[in-house]
């Protein structure tokens, strides 16, 4: 797992609407903010079949001194 740091906050979360769930299998992986080339960019939320790969645990944002920590979301079995 790779962490990142940035000295800015993530925005606020988008608002988004889940389409149907294509099959009884699917997760919903809600949208997230991850860090690409040193700004924030959007990860649409998303239906997925995790199958062997376990749960998503979504990504987490730890404030500190410097600015914010990235942990980025992750399949864990």
């Amino acid at each position: 797992m790779t962490i990142g740091f940035a000295h800015d906050a993530p925005p606020r979360a988008r608002s988004e609407v889940r389409t149907p769930r294509p099959g009884p299998n699917h997760v919903w992986v809600g949208g997230y903010w991850e860090r690409q080339n040193e700004q924030w960019a959007w990860s649409a939320g998303r239906w997925e079949e995790p199958g062997e790969r376990g749960r998503w645990i979504k990504p987490r944002y730890h404030h500190e001194k410097q600015g914010y920590r990235y942990e980025p979301g992750r399949w864990e079995r």
